[in-house]
């Protein structure tokens, strides 16, 4: 949702300007640091997640709190739920939720998803950064630096072929990719015509278009520094467009920037460069990436663990954020990453690591631990071989009890916790996992009420995922009027509280229209 998501490593990140911690062959930052302490039930009686850890490369952001904020479910311009952001700016909401957000003990947030190309946008009302902005800076970007007490990264995220119809363009304006073709929602004839009707077809990025891609990001990027945030985030996952050209899938390039899996990651590279070119070092420099796009001819865990070798390797880059899954194959559960087995193209993707008491331990709960335990590892090697500093590693997905979070970070699986939708719910969601009387707590994980049945009736898988974006949305707006979450309110009521009339209008036409679809799909088949 909003810029700095919801990432937080139990404590808080101060501005002040401190002395660099020094990683050791061990990798972890020399200094005190208290982890979780189990008793002989394996049950969590005290944690003190308050480790203080300094970003190697900007060397002046301290984190002292492994419990950051990240929001990827809806971008922060899901500002449906903000106040309908026209004009591409942050909103009164947008900082009434960060300033709530601040005000718990998350060590570090990051506000996502906003788009360094107003005509891709990812949703209607997504937080833009104009040209026109960077010229001359608008008081509401001002407002929304200074209520973020703690330390906060933008997201920036190009949508590129996950870009819908008329989100910043006109309705049949083509979108753009690393190579022509279509969004794909399936093969089904329902998925087809939704994805004809949601979604363009894409052009291929000419080499002019990648040049102005590059300067889009490396303009965004000091244009948040000059605004006052702490850093930013290159949004590398979920099948957008900086994803996309990692992925062999949606890159079938025939330059520089296709072919191998080095040249794939070109963009990237290039983008830090021109990035740490145009901001001080001790600006953040962030990135998020898939450890597998959970499909088949994607990318796979093996050749995310190599893109994260050479990232580690080529430098310039503070925190390296793990999840999964692109927009059309979004992960929801643990099982739903272990399903994946049937569409792996790498024993990688499938092998796991962890014996069953760990997994026990863990409340089988985190999705990514068997990837992230192993990205730890690499990223040490590489930083002991080249004298790189290595980055610290974010897990994101599906931690939601205290004592997952503690194994997590006790079996040196991550350095920091990520957390999202629970956060939506609680503007307090750290201060509790944080105090050690609460050994037993676990983060709110309700089911929205009515998915099931648009599942059934539409079984596109959008769909459902889309439906529960706009249920958190929803939550969000509530917390930014100082109001309790409504977990009794059904998907539908959602969308009907979140979007303006005329939206409904547009969006129940589509949902019929995919409906009859459905039964003609049925019939013919």
């Amino acid at each position: 949702m909003d810029r700095h998501g919801l990432y937080a490593r139990v404590g808080r990140v101060t501005g002040e300007t401190v002395r660099p911690a020094r990683v050791v062959p061990g990798g972890r930052p020399s200094g005190e640091r208290t982890m979780a302490v189990k008793n002989q039930d394996n049950v969590v009686s005290h944690q003190h997640y308050r480790n203080s850890i300094v970003l190697e490369w900007s060397r002046q952001t301290r984190i002292t709190s492994t419990l950051s904020t990240s929001r990827s479910d809806f971008p922060v311009g899901w500002s449906f739920l903000t106040g309908w952001s026209r004009t591409g700016e942050p909103t009164v909401k947008h900082c009434r939720l960060y300033r709530q957000w601040s005000q718990d003990q998350f060590g570090l947030l990051v506000a996502e998803n906003v788009q360094v190309c107003p005509r891709h946008l990812a949703s209607p009302g997504d937080v833009t950064i104009r040209e026109s902005d960077k010229r001359d800076i608008p008081p509401s970007w001002h407002k929304w630096a200074k209520v973020c007490k703690t330390s906060t990264l933008i997201q920036l995220s190009h949508a590129g072929l996950q870009s819908p119809r008329g989100c910043g363009r006109p309705l049949q304006a083509s979108s753009i990719a690393p190579s022509a073709g279509r969004l794909s929602l399936g093969n089904r004839l329902i998925d087809r015509l939704a994805a004809w009707g949601l979604f363009n077809q894409s052009k291929e990025a000419s080499k002019d278009d990648i040049m102005q891609i590059i300067e889009q990001f490396r303009s965004s990027a000091k244009f948040c520094h000059q605004v006052g945030f702490q850093g930013v985030q290159l949004h590398c996952s979920h099948g957008f467009l900086l994803s996309a050209f990692l992925s062999p899938k949606t890159n079938k390039r025939r330059d520089d920037y296709g072919m191998s899996a080095v040249n794939r990651l070109r963009i990237i590279l290039d983008i830090i460069d021109a990035i740490r070119s145009s901001v001080p070092k001790s600006f953040c420099l962030a990135i998020k990436l898939n450890c597998s796009d959970l499909s088949e001819g994607g990318v796979t865990m093996e050749e995310a663990l190599n893109n994260i070798k050479r990232i580690v390797s080529h430098g310039g880059i503070d925190l390296i954020e793990i999840t999964g899954g692109t927009y059309t194959n979004f992960p929801t559960s643990k099982s739903d990453v272990t399903s994946s087995e049937a569409h792996a193209t790498s024993k990688c993707d499938v092998k796991s690591s962890k014996t069953r008491k760990e997994q026990k331990l863990a409340g089988g709960e985190a999705y990514y631990t068997d990837f992230t335990k192993q990205a730890v590892h690499i990223m040490r090697e590489v930083a002991v071989a080249t004298g790189q500093p290595r980055p610290m590693l974010m897990h994101t997905g599906g931690f939601r009890s205290r004592s997952g979070m503690a194994a997590a970070i006790s079996n040196q699986e991550t350095d920091l916790i990520g957390l999202g939708r629970p956060a939506c719910l609680d503007p307090l969601l750290c201060t509790k996992i944080l105090d050690p009387r609460l050994t037993d707590f676990s983060c709110s994980d309700p089911k929205v009420p009515g998915v099931a049945i648009w599942n059934m009736m539409i079984p596109v898988r959008i769909v459902g995922s889309g439906f529960k974006t706009v249920w958190y949305t929803w939550q969000l707006h509530l917390m930014a009027d100082y109001k309790p979450p409504d977990l009794v309110c059904s998907a539908l009521g959602s969308l009907r509280s979140v979007l303006p009339l005329y939206r409904i209008l547009s969006c129940l036409a589509i949902l019929l229209s995919l409906l009859v679809g459905v039964i003609v799909a049925r019939f013919v088949s």
